[in-house]
C-alpha cells in the first residue's frame, strides 16, 4: 500500500500534517509513504529531518513540475494525498486531511 503525499515544505498546512503523521507514525508502519516537492533537496531533507519522518517506510523526493504534472496530472493544492491499495489509486484528497481518514482509505476500510 503506498500513500503519495505532494507538500511544500514551507507550507503551514504540510507541516502541520507531517506533525500529525509524526504523532501516529506507528499507524503508517505498513504502508509505504512518499512525500514529492519540487522545492530543493536541501529544504525537503531538512523537513524530513525536522519533522522526524525517518523511518524506513518514509521516503522524500524531488522533482521539477512538468514531471510531477505529466506523471501525475496536475496539482490543485498541498498537500495533496493520492492513496494507492493493490497497486489501484482508490482516492486523493486535496489539503489537509484528517490521518483517519488517510488510514480508512489506506486500510480499505472507507
Amino acid at each position: 500500500n503506498l500513500i503519495l503525499i505532494f507538500f511544500n515544505p514551507g507550507c503551514d498546512h504540510c507541516q502541520r500534517e507531517a506533525t500529525a503523521i509524526h504523532g501516529r507514525k506507528k499507524e503508517f508502519s505498513e504502508h509505504e509513504i512518499w512525500f514529492v516537492s519540487v522545492d530543493s533537496l536541501k529544504n525537503i531533507a531538512d523537513f524530513r529531518k525536522e519533522y522526524q519522518l525517518t523511518d524506513s517506510n518514509f521516503h522524500f523526493a524531488g522533482g521539477d513540475v512538468e514531471q510531477i504534472v505529466t506523471a501525475m496530472g496536475p496539482i490543485p493544492s498541498v498537500p495533496c494525498i493520492y492513496i494507492y491499495r493493490d497497486r489501484r489509486m482508490v482516492t486523493r484528497l486535496e489539503g489537509e486531511a484528517e490521518l483517519d481518514e488517510i488510514l480508512r482509505f489506506a486500510e480499505g476500510s472507507n
